[in-house]
């Protein structure tokens, strides 16, 4: 799945090459009513599938390019920690 040109390895391939499928799945326990389980399942269902689909529209090179190679700005904006030099630092203002 990895013997791929980074430009078509996304965070997803990654993650789940490492960690397995990204799936979301309630810990059994005796003490949630099955409405509760359902509804915590449909709420870790949604968050799976955005996590799954941000870490899809990210590949391997967009990390392994510098700002002079790429648009950086975007960084700032996804995480809010403010700048963030060429080795992934954030600067300190």
């Amino acid at each position: 799945m990895l013997r791929r040109r980074p430009e078509d390895i996304s965070l997803l391939d990654l993650f789940e090459a490492i960690e397995g499928p990204l799936v979301a799945s309630v810990p059994s326990s005796g003490s949630l009513s099955e409405y509760t389980i359902v509804k915590l399942q449909k709420a870790l269902n949604d968050v799976t599938m955005a996590q799954r689909n941000e870490l899809s529209h990210v590949c391997l090179a967009d990390l392994l390019s510098g700002p002079d190679t790429e648009d950086s700005s975007h960084v700032e904006n996804a995480t809010g920690i403010g700048e963030i030099d060429a080795a992934g630092v954030r600067k300190s203002e």
